[in-house]
C-alpha cells in the first residue's frame, strides 16, 4: 500500500442558484497499526491551490464532506483534482453525487460515483471504454470528459490517443501549467457514438481520470454516472 494518492475529478456545486448539485466526500480506511496523518492539496484549473489536514485512527473507515470545508481549504464552484499523502498506507476514494433541479437539498442522490485513488503519478495512462453517446433523435446522452492533474513545479505537456481500431485513432495535445488540473470535454472533438480507448501520455508523471455521465437531452437532472482513474504504468 502507498502513502500518496490522486484523483483529478472534484466538485462542489451547492449554491442554491445552481441548476443541479455536486457534492464531493474524501473517505478514507487506515486497516493498519498506527493513526494516520493525512495531508490534502487541492488543484485548480485557474485557482492557487489550497490545503487541508485531516487525522485517522488505526482500524477505522472514516468521510469528510468536501463541501462543507470552508473556501480556503477547497474552493466552491471550481472543478478539482487532490494529491493526498498518509502518514501510514490507507485506502483513500473519493465519492461524488449529481442532485437534480427539482431535488430537495438533503444530498439524497440521483446519481453518484466512487473511485480508488489512483497510488501513484504515471507519464502513460490507460482507460478501455471511452464512449460519447450523441446520437440525432435519441434522448439519451453520454457526455465524456478527461481530467488530468499536474501536481508539479513544472508544465506537462499532454497528448491523448483516442484509438477506435487499427490505424483509425485521433490524437489531441495540450499543456498543463504546474501545480493546475485540466478539465478536456471530448463530445465536440472526439468521434461520437464510437467505442475507443484512451491512451495519455505526458513528459513529467501526471494523474489521469476519466467521466461519463447519463443523461436526457430534454431534462437538466443526471440519470446516471461513471468515472475511473486511468490505469498508470507502461504498457
Amino acid at each position: 500500500m502507498a502513502t500518496k494518492y490522486y484523483f483529478c475529478d472534484g466538485r462542489n456545486l451547492t449554491d442554491a442558484a445552481a441548476p443541479v448539485w455536486q457534492a464531493a466526500w474524501l473517505v478514507g480506511y487506515n486497516p493498519g497499526d498506527a493513526d494516520a496523518e493525512i495531508r490534502v492539496t487541492c488543484f485548480y484549473e485557474e485557482d492557487e491551490p489550497t490545503a487541508f489536514a485531516w487525522d485517522m485512527p488505526r482500524h477505522t473507515s472514516g468521510n469528510i464532506a468536501l463541501h462543507e470545508l470552508p473556501a480556503d481549504q477547497v474552493r466552491p464552484g471550481p472543478r478539482f483534482g487532490c494529491e493526498i499523502v498518509t502518514s501510514v498506507p490507507m485506502v483513500m476514494q473519493v465519492t461524488t453525487g449529481y442532485y437534480g433541479a427539482d431535488d430537495k437539498r438533503d444530498f439524497y442522490t440521483r446519481a453518484m460515483h466512487s473511485v480508488i485513488c489512483a497510488d501513484r503519478l504515471s507519464q502513460r495512462h490507460f482507460y478501455a471504454d471511452g464512449l460519447i453517446l450523441n446520437n440525432p433523435g435519441v434522448r439519451l446522452k453520454e457526455p465524456e470528459w478527461d481530467f488530468y492533474l499536474n501536481p508539479n513545479d513544472s508544465p506537462a505537456n499532454v497528448q491523448l490517443i483516442c484509438e477506435f481500431g487499427p490505424g483509425d485513432a485521433q490524437s489531441f495535445g495540450f499543456t498543463i501549467p504546474p501545480r493546475r488540473l485540466k478539465a478536456f470535454f471530448k463530445d465536440p472533438v472526439v468521434r461520437n457514438n464510437a467505442v475507443f480507448g484512451g491512451r495519455v501520455e505526458s513528459e513529467v508523471p501526471i494523474a489521469a481520470q476519466q467521466t461519463r455521465l447519463i443523461e436526457e437531452e430534454d431534462r437538466i437532472t443526471i440519470r446516471s454516472c461513471y468515472s475511473v482513474m486511468a490505469f498508470p504504468g507502461a504498457l
